[in-house]
C-alpha cells in the first residue's frame, strides 16, 4: 500500500524470520556497543593508571632534587605570636617535598649562620680582605 508517494510498511506483511532477524540484529548491535563501551572503559583506566603512575614517578623525582635543599625561615617572637602555626606549617612543608629546615628567630641570627657556614666552607673569614686583596687594595689595583 502507498500513501502520497511514500511506501507503507506493515508489520503484518513480515514473516515470522523477518521478525526475529531484525531483533538479532539489534542484538548484535547492542552487544558490540557494550563492547566498544568496555573497550572505552578500559582504555580511560589504563590512561588514569598511567597518569598516576607519573604523578608518582614526578613527585618522587622532586623530592629527590628537594633533599639538596635547605630552607632558612625567620621567625620572630612577634610574627610567632601572630600565627602559632607558621612554624609547625613550614616544618611540614619541609618534609613533604624532603627539604632541610630551619627556622631562625631574626634576620640578625640568619645573617651570622650563613657567615658562619660561609666561613667554615672557605676555609677562611669571608668578610675580612684577604692579605693579597689588602696589597692590591693599597696600591690602587682594587679588582672586581
Amino acid at each position: 500500500v502507498f500513501l502520497e508517494g511514500e511506501q507503507s510498511v506493515s508489520h503484518a506483511s513480515e514473516t515470522p524470520g523477518q521478525s526475529s532477524h531484525s531483533l538479532g540484529m539489534i542484538s548484535h548491535f547492542s552487544e558490540a556497543s557494550e563492547i566498544v563501551e568496555d573497550a572505552e572503559l578500559e582504555r580511560k583506566m589504563r590512561e588514569a593508571e598511567e597518569a598516576e603512575r607519573r604523578a608518582k614517578e614526578e613527585e618522587a623525582e622532586a623530592r629527590e632534587a628537594a633533599s639538596g635543599l635547605a630552607v632558612l625561615f625567620v621567625v620572630t617572637l612577634k610574627e610567632n605570636e601572630k600565627s602559632p602555626n607558621l612554624v609547625k606549617d613550614v616544618r611540614r612543608w619541609c618534609e613533604y617535598s624532603g627539604a632541610h629546615c630551619a627556622i631562625v628567630p631574626s634576620p640578625d641570627v640568619l645573617t651570622a649562620g650563613l657567615a658562619r657556614y660561609a666561613n667554615q666552607i672557605a676555609g677562611r673569614s669571608v668578610i675580612e680582605p684577604t692579605a693579597q686583596a689588602a696589597v692590591e687594595e693599597e696600591d690602587g689595583e682594587q679588582k672586581l
